[in-house]
């Protein structure tokens, strides 16, 4: 007797970047990203998925700057993806995402100042 695997599909509500409505369809594909047209204030933007103008989604990038930042060099850090998710990045595309986020983060780490604690002798 074969046995049936449970499909789960979740549709995702795609908003607007621009007015925030959900009122949206999709406008074609431009470098492998899908494209959707605001029908309310007429913005053309990419998925949510993506960073605008990228062509893979965030989270392949949020682990690429760990894996980096954990000590794989950039040939693992490919062999990795290409073992877990069948996807052959070239180490050069690992590279300049590790050059342009990290200035993105170093940015705003300067920012931030850290609160200090200050303790009295109690003697």
């Amino acid at each position: 007797m074969a046995t049936h695997k449970e499909i789960l599909i979740i549709e995702r509500a795609i908003a607007c970047r621009v007015c925030g409505s959900h009122n949206v369809s999709k406008d074609g594909f431009y470098k492998d990203t899908q494209y959707y047209l605001c029908k309310s204030c007429g913005t053309k933007f990419a998925g949510s998925d993506c960073y605008p103008k990228m062509k893979y989604p965030k989270e392949l990038i949020i682990k690429t700057l760990t894996y980096y930042y954990n000590g794989m060099s950039y040939k693992n850090i490919n062999q990795t993806f290409n073992d877990l998710n069948q996807i052959d990045l070239p180490k050069m595309t690992l590279w300049r995402w590790v050059i342009a986020f990290s200035k993105i983060v170093n940015d705003y780490v300067l920012t931030l100042h850290p609160k200090t604690i200050r303790y009295l002798d109690s003697g």
